[in-house]
């Protein structure tokens, strides 16, 4: 992936608004069909790479939790801190 997206930036403020951790998993399930699940995964780890999200494990599945906290980049036109 090149670059920041529209789509990714509409993931963004999805997982800002609601405040909440997310799998991979759930979020491709709430945007079907509008992104697949591997276009789910791969804006995730673009954020996560870019700090725009945080991830964390989680303690009981054991799978990647993906947020936006206070600690992560706002995107440009937002300002900063989350709410997870």
């Amino acid at each position: 992936m090149k670059g920041l997206t529209h789509d990714m930036a509409r993931l963004w403020r999805h997982l800002r608004q609601t405040g909440s951790w997310w799998t991979a998993q759930d979020l491709y399930q709430h945007w079907y069909p509008v992104f697949s699940q591997e276009a789910v995964q791969q804006m995730l780890d673009y954020l996560q790479r870019h700090r725009f999200a945080a991830r964390r494990m989680h303690i009981d599945w054991g799978l990647p939790m993906y947020a936006v906290t206070a600690d992560c980049r706002a995107l440009p036109g937002f300002e900063k801190g989350g709410r997870a």
